[in-house]
């Protein structure tokens, strides 16, 4: 009887030791807060960004915890952070609005609107340049680096030091280069959206205080296509801005290296590259001819398009609706000529230059 009851005893204690065991793991795996309501606790903190210090910001570690989230199930409205309020589509129409009106209303200014835009935005401009600058010019440590490593090596006049500093040089100029054109890029994505926000809210606020008179010089077609189409295209033009003004650097400073390089046969490069440049400028001029083109189309199509559907009961009452469908399949089909012309142009740029 007496070993019957320790033998019983030892099996209680292993049964509550495995018991406790078994609370414990799950303890372990299942957290005290769910994730979804850890998330919901680190959104309401407000925008990630606005908290993150400078080395969260180089290297976007302020966006870690938004993707881990989402790593685990897919993330709908309610799982991203509210806008920044700088960012928000009343705050750019605000700021905007301050430098439009003062440039509309002045004579000598030839282009108000993009008087207006520079103006408003430009510390970010500025930003954005620089940063783009100096990705350029550290793109460049590249050849020069490796140039006098393969000096080194090929005469052996310097020691394994001197070749082991060279390639840490080169290693932090090109992580330098990495952070600053991300920088640039992520810049220039906001702007971008902040200048399409803005203008937008401008062409909507003055859609609202159209007179009759001038609701029948601009329709809602062309109000519509403003928005949907020409402010996408200011949008992309400051998102590449950067690009074409950092062009002239880099050209000069890719001249130089080549004569550097190559010495006098250099010129047979420098021939091509402005024999090239001749031929995208006239490509460029096309393009600008047929961009044009294209839009007057896509005018008449949305205008078209517009009428039909604001005035269907009187087109089904009448039975109207082929010659309507015949109209803006036209207008569709002069639209679909023009955007043919324009991707052969695009195809024989990127296939021959």
């Amino acid at each position: 009887e007496i070993v019957n009851k320790k033998k019983s005893g030892i099996v209680h204690s292993r049964k509550r030791k495995m018991d406790e065991t078994t609370k414990l793991v799950k303890a372990q795996e299942e957290p005290l807060i769910p994730a979804a309501e850890r998330h919901q606790v680190y959104l309401a903190k407000g925008h990630p960004y606005s908290r993150a210090n400078i080395v969260s910001k180089a290297f976007f570690f302020w966006v870690y915890t938004l993707m881990k989230f989402g790593s685990k199930k897919p993330l709908e409205q309610t799982d991203l952070w509210d806008l920044r309020k700088r960012d928000c589509s009343e705050t750019q129409h605000a700021k905007l609005r301050r430098n439009w009106i003062p440039c509309r209303d002045n004579p000598k200014k030839k282009y108000p609107l993009l008087s207006a835009i520079t103006k408003t935005y430009a510390w970010t401009l500025g930003y954005a340049l620089t940063c783009n600058a100096l990705n350029a010019l550290l793109g460049f440590s590249g050849p020069i680096a490796i140039k006098i490593i393969g000096d080194l090596i090929e005469h052996k006049s310097g020691n394994t030091s001197e070749g082991i500093i060279w390639v840490g040089i080169l290693f932090v100029c090109k992580l330098f280069q990495s952070i600053f054109g991300h920088q640039a890029n992520f810049t220039q994505a906001i702007l971008g959206i902040n200048i399409s926000n803005g203008v937008s809210t401008q062409i909507y606020e003055k859609s609202l205080l159209l007179t009759p008179a001038a609701q029948t010089t601009y329709s809602h077609g062309e109000i519509v296509n403003l928005i949907q189409v020409d402010v996408g295209k200011i949008q992309m033009f400051f998102l590449n801005f950067s690009y074409l003004v950092i062009a002239l650097v880099q050209c000069t400073v890719g001249m130089y290296l080549l004569f550097d390089f190559l010495g006098i046969s250099f010129v047979g490069g420098l021939g091509v590259i402005v024999i090239m440049t001749i031929v995208n400028m006239v490509i460029g001029v096309c393009f600008g001819k047929l961009q044009k083109a294209l839009m007057k189309e896509r005018d008449k199509r949305m205008q078209a398009s517009t009428e039909l559907f604001s005035a269907i009961k009187i087109i089904k009452l009448f039975s109207w609706e082929d010659k309507f469908i015949d109209k803006v399949e036209g207008y569709r089909t002069a639209e679909l000529k023009v955007l043919r012309t324009l991707f052969y142009y695009a195809v024989f740029s990127i296939f021959f230059l």
